[in-house]
């Protein structure tokens, strides 16, 4: 037993911040679990397939694929990368290995019995990582239309490349229709006025259902045309969606 085994010393590990990346040592991982899995020259013709190349007639054994195999898992896009993790990873047979490689690259995504998505422990520790689906479930009856909006807004939180402007208009858009459907007024502040209406002390919570509402009108790209560039983060979409999300379910549970 080695020495760090013995005393339990490990080399630290990066902050996990860095999203829609296959670094090196992840590619190298990808590598190693198609050459155990299919060999180099069937490995070579998948990545072949995947974007979209004749296989080279010359190639037709391990040794002769090798090269050209090792050449395309460095060429190909981070997404199709992660495409193949999770080929080849199906019913969370790799996921430990993978989640590790992950966390030594720095990368905020897990893989949990198979399928990759954002590495979020905040969101679970504070019990909050499920209320997308949650809010997503209350569309129902009435508000049924609006689940679509909702559902791009996920969609486009958790896609590959994610689309964060997006996320924040389709989420701004659902919490705009909630509140349409919810009081009959058209503008959004009329209407979470007559939703609040009667309520004691509600003027911060107006104010604040308001505030995230503007912020989404304001960001260049997501609700009008882009006129500069926008700086939004991953930490912020996920905040705008989550946060229109407890709107939406107060709104509707209110009534």
């Amino acid at each position: 037993m080695s020495f760090s085994d013995r005393t339990g010393n490990r080399r630290p590990l990066p902050p996990r911040d860095k999203y829609e990346l296959a670094p090196p040592a992840l590619r190298a991982l990808l590598l190693e679990m198609m050459q155990n899995r299919w060999g180099n020259r069937r490995s070579y013709n998948v990545l072949c397939s995947m974007v979209q190349q004749a296989p080279d007639p010359k190639i037709i054994g391990d040794n002769t694929a090798y090269k050209e195999f090792v050449r395309l898992v460095e060429y190909i896009e981070w997404f199709e990368v992660f495409d193949l993790l999770e080929l080849l990873g199906r019913g969370g047979l790799h996921d430990g290995e993978i989640n590790q490689r992950f966390a030594s690259c720095g990368l905020a995504y897990e893989i949990v019995e198979g399928k990759i998505d954002l590495f979020d422990p905040e969101g679970d520790a504070l019990g909050i990582a499920a209320i997308e689906n949650e809010a997503e479930a209350l569309l129902d009856h009435r508000f049924g239309p609006v689940r679509e909006r909702y559902s791009k807004a996920l969609a486009a939180l958790h896609g590959r490349p994610a689309d964060l402007e997006k996320a924040i208009s389709e989420a701004a858009n659902a919490l705009e229709a909630v509140a349409r459907i919810r009081t009959g007024k058209k503008e959004f502040s009329a209407a979470i006025d007559t939703a609040l209406a009667g309520r004691e002390n509600s003027n911060a919570l107006r104010s604040s259902l308001k505030a995230l509402y503007g912020y989404a009108c304001e960001l260049p790209g997501a609700r009008h045309g882009r006129h500069v560039e926008s700086d939004v983060t991953m930490a912020e979409a996920r905040y705008v969606v989550r946060a229109a999300a407890i709107a939406i379910a107060y709104i509707i549970e209110s009534e």
